[in-house]
């Protein structure tokens, strides 16, 4: 399986369609979910994120879940911000 040809497929679909934007190339915007994808995930298994924000006196779980939803708001910001897109 091609993981990354298919991630490059959807970001593609995405610019095409105006929920990512379209300056970065897919080549680059690919990469950098990729890269992002791959070190929080390594963080991860590794335990420190769970080691950081419990040695600050947080909750992992909740770290977690804050860690998803800024990359769906990052995502969201770039889609909002004024570009036009294709969808209703």
């Amino acid at each position: 399986i091609d993981a990354f040809g298919i991630l490059r497929s959807r970001v593609e679909a995405c610019q095409a369609e105006g929920s990512l934007d379209p300056r970065p190339s897919a080549d680059a915007a690919s990469l950098i979910l990729w890269s992002l994808v791959h070190g929080l995930a390594r963080l991860e298994r590794e335990g420190l994120i769970a080691g950081m924000v419990e040695g600050a006196g947080g909750d992992a779980g909740m770290a977690k879940e804050a860690l998803v939803d800024a990359m769906r708001c990052i995502l969201k910001e770039n889609r909002d911000k004024g570009r036009p897109t294709k969808r209703p």
